[in-house]
């Protein structure tokens, strides 16, 4: 009962910095796109002098926004892959396993909760039934 409300706990943790990392993420890249388009404002004015409208110089800042998450988005996919096959427990990833090297300590010494927990259930299932 109180290792499941923990783990709630952690698992709302979890959530909780995950969100916050998102979120930091999500000031950097606007930090970083209004930066890049307050150093271009020349740039934006000698299209505005050759007739371009706002709608258009507007369309192509977040047409090149969209372009540079795309870009950066399908770079991270690509090199995902090989980095998940060299961690899984499966594949190339195994022989790193059997080696220890991908292990944390939680997978290979259980907590000793759950080492007492195994205990106690091994010691009950030997008891003859109270009936």
């Amino acid at each position: 009962m109180i290792i499941a409300r923990q783990i709630g706990d952690i698992g709302l943790i979890v959530t909780a910095i995950l969100g916050a990392v998102f979120f930091t993420i999500l000031l950097v890249t606007g930090n970083t796109m209004s930066q890049a388009v307050r150093e271009r404002i020349p740039e934006f004015a000698v299209l505005k002098t050759l007739g371009f409208s706002d709608a258009r110089v507007t369309a192509l800042v977040l047409a090149e926004a969209f372009a540079l998450c795309l870009i950066g988005g399908l770079i991270g996919m690509v090199l995902a892959v090989p980095v998940v096959a060299l961690t899984s427990s499966r594949g190339p990833g195994a022989f790193l396993h059997r080696l220890g090297l991908l292990d944390i300590p939680e997978e290979n010494i259980p907590p000793p909760v759950l080492v007492r927990a195994a205990q106690l259930r091994r010691e009950a299932a030997e008891q003859p039934p109270l009936y």
